[in-house]
Formats: structure tokens, sequence, C-alpha cells
């Protein structure tokens, strides 16, 4: 796994992190999450309480909150995944989607 120093966590729980996932710097994690193997966070992403799945990328400056990412999911700069949403494997979300 791959965590850039300038990445931050913020609050109470853990982050845990799969063989060969890659966190940017900016990247900035709430509560507990789990990134599962091969996952890209990109730069100034956030994620509260996220579970993120094999393969998924999460674009820049995008916001997931409570939230479960399928296998090779990708969710696009800027898009907004609220909470209690669960995607499906191989979904896909245009930049800046909500």
């Amino acid at each position: 796994a791959k965590l850039s120093p300038r990445a931050l966590h913020e609050g109470r729980g853990q982050v845990l992190l799969g063989r060969g996932a890659s966190v940017e710097a900016g990247a900035r994690f709430s509560g507990s999450v789990c990134l599962d193997a091969d996952v890209r966070v990109d730069v100034g992403a956030s994620l509260n309480d996220c579970v993120v799945l094999d393969g998924a990328r999460i674009g820049a400056e995008a916001k997931l909150d409570r939230c479960l990412v399928g296998r090779g999911c990708r969710i696009g700069a800027g898009s907004v995944v609220g909470p209690g949403r669960a995607l499906g494997d191989g979904s896909r979300l245009t930049p800046f989607s909500r």
C-alpha cells in the first residue's frame, strides 16, 4: 500500500489499506475506512466511514460518506456519494455526479 504522508485522518476510527492500495496527497479520512486491494484515492478526496472494494478508483475531490463502493467502481472527480448508498460492482459515476 502507498499512503501519501500528506493524507489526513481526522477523528476516531481506523484506516485499513489493502495490498496495492494508493492514497494521494490531500486525501482526508474520518471515522473508519477500509480500502481493499488495488484501490486508488486521488488528491483531495474525502471518505467518512466507508468500505471501498477491490480495484475501485475514487476521483479527485470526491466526497464519500457512510457508503459501500463495489469492486472496480469508478467515482468521478468531484462526485458525492451520500449516506446509506451502495454502488454495485463496476458502477461508474461521471465527474461531479450527486
